[in-house]
């Protein structure tokens, strides 16, 4: 037989339909993950089994050898045969799955460090049991004894995982249906109890199913589904038409497709539990391997079909007893699980708990940074600030040192500017009084005056500065045009001007004649 046929061992755990098979050399790496066996190390079971196809002597020499030959290790004697290529193709898979597996082992032991219960060297041997550990460079022939092993035990482990899980399931759906009818009271629940066992009754009811196998179901395909007569039922021409990618074995998916029309009688409602539906024809292929698979590679040659046709049992139809027919577990079973339903559902209650109780903590830790942020921020801004004056220094931009401009319009921004009309009127005023006015007023100098200004803006180019006057006019201090000086009173001239009704220098007073006139 083929060493291939390892990749069709995958439908013990999904039914699923295959791709027919292509030239081998046209075979691409997508096209092969489409067989994808569900291993962990499929990719690297798959590119193995390609090359050595790929050689015609160890082609054959594969085909006549069973599923025994392959565990015992006889095939793998005969790699130093191949061709140095073929030896070199796999050597360099090997060194690439043994860097995959370093990488994938440091992952593992980082997860289960510090788990109670783990065993690392268990794992360890479990995730490399497929290769040789001790020649990491070179595909040898314990290499391909551990590979067909590991693949063949590996696959046998997943076909009863998924008969407990598929009874896990069905268990379930019954807690979960006797959950239900306590919440109902007496009158609900003896209808709702009378309706499920209503529903139970009708799916029995159905059209005998056919042995998986027999003469008589297989000649119910060959009618219904090839829409051949049935007198004219032909075991190898039967054989010939199931074989879909022609290996010459009708392998897991192959099988199952036999049985189709089988199952479907027994679910024949539109909202029939799919995975049930599942279920049934795993069974159904499970059965006919039991009884035709005399090599045990989980295939059935075409040796084998046309020997199994040839014996007597092949024309007695027994039927077959559905998952309906059929109680999946005891009452004590379904105890029993229900409480490890209550204790993993009470695990999860308490991490959910705990996951809620972390969030608050981040919650709270967050509002109370976000507090620490609001009150720090204007201490945060000051800072800044003086940091970019400091680097502002240090880079010889700042004005207030290298800007003599700059820094005499902050002096003058730093100091209050004098209001000189409230100064004049404050002069003014202690005239008035008979008090001596002096230049150096240590009320003015010491700014206590009627009014005071606030800081102003600098003045713009063209404008006197403070304390300066304007054009046109006279300095701080000194009276404007038509007013006294200071000291004098309203009404009195000026020092060096004629008082009201004299001449000024130079003329004659009032009623004297001019010279050279002559007296009245």
């Amino acid at each position: 037989m083929r060493l291939a046929c390892l990749l069709a061992l995958c439908a013990i755990v999904n039914v699923v339909y295959m791709k027919p098979v292509v030239k081998e050399e046209d075979l691409s790496e997508e096209e092969d993950e489409d067989l994808d066996t569900g291993l962990e190390y499929d990719k690297y079971l798959r590119q193995v089994i390609n090359i050595l196809e790929k050689d015609p002597e160890m082609r054959k020499k594969m085909e006549s050898s069973n599923l025994e030959d392959l565990k015992s290790g006889k095939l793998s004697l005969e790699l130093d045969q191949m061709p140095g290529h073929f030896r070199s193709k796999l050597d360099e898979l090997k060194r690439m799955e043994v860097q995959r597996l370093r990488l994938v082992a440091k992952q593992m032991m980082d997860q289960k460090q510090g788990i109670p219960g783990s065993n690392p060297k268990e794992l360890f041997e479990n995730l490399v049991g497929h290769v040789d550990p001790k020649s990491p460079d070179t595909f040898n022939e314990k290499d391909l004894t551990n590979l067909l092993r590991k693949a063949t035990k590996d696959l046998d482990a997943a076909d009863k995982k998924r008969r407990e899980e598929f009874k896990n399931y069905e268990m379930e759906k019954e807690i979960q249906r006797r959950e239900q009818l306590k919440k109902l009271d007496e009158q609900q629940r003896e209808a709702a109890e009378k309706e499920f066992q209503e529903k139970k009754k009708k799916a029995k009811e159905h059209d005998k199913i056919k042995h998986p196998g027999s003469k008589a179901q297989l000649e119910e395909v060959w009618e219904e589904t090839d829409h051949l007569d049935k007198e004219d039922f032909n075991p190898k021409t039967f054989f010939a038409l199931h074989d879909t990618n022609g290996d010459g074995n009708l392998d897991p998916f192959e099988l199952e497709a036999l049985f189709i029309k089988e199952v479907e009688k027994i679910y024949q409602e539109s909202n029939a539990d799919p995975k049930e539906k599942f279920e049934e024809l795993a069974r159904m292929r499970e059965h006919v391997l039991r009884e035709i698979d005399t090599d045990k590679n989980k295939l059935v040659s075409r040796e084998e079909f046309m020997k199994a046709t040839d014996e007597s049992e092949f024309d007695n139809d027994d039927g077959w007893e559905d998952l309906q027919q059929e109680d999946m577990f005891e009452e004590e079973e379904l105890e029993g699980y229900e409480k490890k339903m209550q204790e993993r559902e009470l695990k999860r209650q308490q991490q959910r708990e705990e996951f809620e109780a972390h969030k608050d903590k981040l919650r709270e830790e967050q509002e109370n940074l976000a507090k620490n942020n609001q009150v720090n921020e204007p201490v945060a801004m000051d800072q800044a600030a003086a940091e970019k004056k400091l680097t502002d220094i240090q880079q010889g931009s700042d004005k207030l040192q290298f800007d003599p401009a700059a820094n005499q319009v902050e002096k003058n921004q730093a100091q209050p500017i004098v209001n000189h009309e409230a100064v004049k009127l404050h002069q003014q005023a202690k005239v008035n009084e008979g008090q001596p006015i002096q230049s150096d007023d240590n009320s003015i100098q010491n700014n206590q005056i009627p009014q005071v200004i606030e800081k102003q803006p600098p003045p713009q180019a063209g404008q006197p500065q403070a304390g300066e006057p304007q054009a046109g006019q006279p300095p701080a201090g000194q009276p404007q045009a038509g007013q006294p000086q200071a000291g004098q009173q309203a009404g009195q001239p000026q020092a060096g001007q004629p008082q009201a009704g004299q001449p000024q220098a130079g003329q004659q007073q009032a009623g004297q004649p001019q010279a050279g006139q002559p007296v009245p």
